[in-house]
């Protein structure tokens, strides 16, 4: 298995823009096949946002990708969410070497 991730973008939106949520990254987990993607995120997928007017997460699969996106409304919720989806794939992903 592949362990690491990628982030592919971090923004912060510009002073004037002011979004409801202007910071957030997108991680791309790489998989060895769809199935192992679908079964990652339909385990993240069950966590509900305590806050779900301060951070949302949404998850989308490519062939041998998962990738999730998180967007908060402070850089400090967003580095929390980050570190806990990637704690939570780790555990996904080491289930799946010793099952699949």
């Amino acid at each position: 298995w592949n362990l690491s991730a990628r982030t592919m973008s971090t923004s912060a939106a510009p002073e004037d823009a002011k979004p409801a949520l202007p910071h957030s990254c997108t991680l791309t987990i790489p998989v060895e096949k769809a199935d192992h993607a679908k079964f990652i995120r339909n385990s993240l997928a069950v966590d509900k946002a305590l806050q779900p007017e301060k951070i949302q997460t949404s998850y989308s699969i490519e062939p041998n990708a998962l990738i999730i996106t998180v967007s908060s409304s402070t850089a400090r919720m967003l580095r929390v969410a980050l570190s806990s989806k990637l704690d939570m794939v780790l555990v996904c992903v080491k289930t799946l070497a010793e099952l699949a």
